[in-house]
């Protein structure tokens, strides 16, 4: 979801609404973009796929839906009722870099709403980003797989600002480092492909014949 919205009724602008129950499990489905996590799909169908994100024989009546959301599109969704606020004021005060929070109110009457994109996110999935390779100032090299490559940084001394531009709610990604000496130099780079995006990697070679291979262990 590109530029999503979510409303008590659709929009017929050419958008596309998707029409959720509170009274069904909601899933969703994610994508990543620059080691953040978006929301690309929410569902209440029966079949749907994905995290469950709403639990129907767990949870009363929702009376809030708390949106993160930055200017792509949405990072986050929680469902809130009076006994659950409390324990999510902790998490909605902490400020999240470049994302903020947006509350929609519901009534005792709601029992559903839609969830409206643009569709953009999809197709600008992969982009291309910089990264400061054989810079003299550059002391190593980390990547972070989260199902793939999620993102390539290049270190100066003891910087780790790199580590926020990850998601802070997806913790479950891997860090690999890759120290530099002082005038070694990336000779060459090796892509692994594989179906399962999960198996792909990356391989250095540096100037002093040492090969570094970043990624899961494939048998």
């Amino acid at each position: 979801m590109a530029t999503a919205h979510f409303w008590r009724a659709p929009r017929y602008d050419g958008r596309v609404s998707i029409l959720l129950h509170l009274t069904r499990d909601i899933r969703a489905q994610y994508t990543y973009l620059d080691g953040v996590r978006y929301m690309e799909f929410l569902s209440s169908l029966p079949d749907a796929e994905g995290d469950l994100v709403h639990d129907a024989a767990t949870s009363s009546t929702i009376d809030t839906i708390h949106v993160l959301e930055d200017h792509i599109g949405v990072r986050q969704i929680l469902f809130s009722n009076p006994e659950r606020s409390q324990k999510l004021e902790s998490l909605l005060s902490t400020p999240v870099r470049g994302a903020w929070w947006s509350n929609i109110p519901l009534t005792n009457t709601d029992d559903r709403f839609y969830a409206v994109s643009d569709n953009t996110f999809t197709r600008r999935r992969f982009r291309t980003v910089s990264l400061d390779c054989n810079d003299p100032a550059v002391t190593g090299y980390s990547i972070c797989f989260m199902s793939g490559i999620r993102g390539i940084y290049a270190h100066r001394g003891e910087d780790l600002e790199m580590y926020n531009d990850v998601d802070m709610y997806t913790r479950d990604g891997v860090w690999m480092h890759m120290p530099v000496d002082p005038k070694e130099r990336i000779t060459a780079i090796w892509v692994r492909c594989a179906n399962n995006t999960s198996h792909s990697g990356l391989m250095f070679q540096t100037n002093k014949g040492r090969q570094v291979m970043f990624g899961y262990r494939v048998d």
